[in-house]
């Protein structure tokens, strides 16, 4: 995948150099972003501030897609070979049943609900 130069960088770095930004409206692009993604069924896997980039217009746009894996819930999407959606990502950012147990054994899969999650510990 290649997309544009996203001169304004990261949104962490945004927010510091703007400080008088509308973090709302970023927060409402972010979750729009996310619900887009999970209405095409696609699960983001990896959803964190470094994975949020902003426009030149100053809309927050996700970037990141090495985790993203195709939804199980549609039948058709299912049938599709998918790489990415094992258990990986920045731990900050991750749900708790994506996180190994005592006997190591292997996490469960990225689902739209670890994404929910991941973006309720980026507003936090």
């Amino acid at each position: 995948i290649v997309s544009p130069w996203m001169k304004n960088g990261r949104v962490t770095e945004y927010i510091q150099e703007n400080p008088h930004v509308e973090v709302i409206q970023l927060a409402i692009h972010i979750c729009q972003g996310a619900q887009f993604l999970h209405d095409q069924g696609v699960i983001h896997g990896d959803l964190n501030p470094d994975n949020i980039l902003i426009s030149d217009e100053g809309s927050a746009l996700l970037a990141d897609f090495g985790l993203a894996r195709l939804s199980e819930a549609d039948p058709w999407l299912s049938s599709l070979h998918s790489n990415g959606g094992d258990a990986g990502g920045t731990t900050r950012w991750m749900a708790p049943e994506l996180c190994p147990d005592d006997d190591m054994e292997p996490a469960t899969k990225s689902t739209t609900e670890t994404d929910i999650w991941a973006l309720g510990c980026i507003f936090v």
